[in-house]
């Protein structure tokens, strides 16, 4: 009949239609295997009509890394070692540990990290005498050692200026000190600051406007 004109079966069809490629990375892109790419695309439209041309292949793998070239080699190190002496037998000081490398880096692998590093000595030689009593004492010969060396007296500034006279007339006093410029340390001595003694080694009196 006439609703089976060839013009009029063709008139609504309608192909399918896809999106353009999209492609994954290569699977391997280096080492002694060969990687894949996957490649996919998705339809836009279904095909519609009796001489509609059906949807094409919509995802395909594809070979990569033939050449199967070298991968990087990144650098490995050793475990830390053991914390060197202290630097200081003395209230504080520094510590050492160091690692070493046990594969190099190559072709554009990773860099080595730090292979040596210093922290702060833990506690204080003061501490340990703090908590040693007199029976450990007598026992820890090498701490007395450690003491025996490490104990300082203070050290003191020198003199201040005189201060202002007390009295603008008839006699009075004026004091000057000296200030600690680095403390005792492990026990050593050290003069205590103030007091009214004519004789203090941190404290000095002298009368004036008499």
């Amino acid at each position: 009949g006439e609703g089976d004109h060839p013009e009029r079966l063709f008139s609504n069809t309608m192909d399918c239609s896809v999106s353009k490629w999209e492609f994954t990375p290569c699977s391997k892109t280096c080492g002694p295997e060969k990687g894949k790419i996957i490649a996919t695309r998705r339809i836009l439209g279904e095909p519609s009509g009796i001489a509609a041309v059906s949807c094409p292949v919509l995802s395909a793998a594809l070979e990569c890394n033939r050449k199967r070239k070298s991968c990087p080699q990144e650098c490995r190190v050793s475990q830390w070692a053991e914390w060197s002496v202290c630097d200081s037998e003395c209230d504080a000081g520094m510590r050492t540990r160091t690692r070493r490398v046990t594969q190099m880096p190559k072709r554009g692998g990773e860099e080595c990290p730090q292979l040596k590093e210093s922290a702060p000595c833990p506690g204080r030689l003061g501490e340990e005498k703090l908590k040693m009593d007199a029976a450990e004492k007598s026992e820890n010969l090498d701490l007395e050692r450690r003491l025996a060396k490490c104990t300082r007296d203070c050290v003191l500034t020198e003199w201040t200026q005189w201060d202002t006279c007390g009295l603008t007339c008839g006699g009075g006093w004026q004091k000057r000190m000296r200030n600690v410029a680095s403390p005792a340390t492990a026990g050593g001595h050290c003069p205590k600051e103030g007091g009214n003694e004519i004789q203090n080694p941190r404290l000095e009196w002298r009368q004036c406007n008499q």
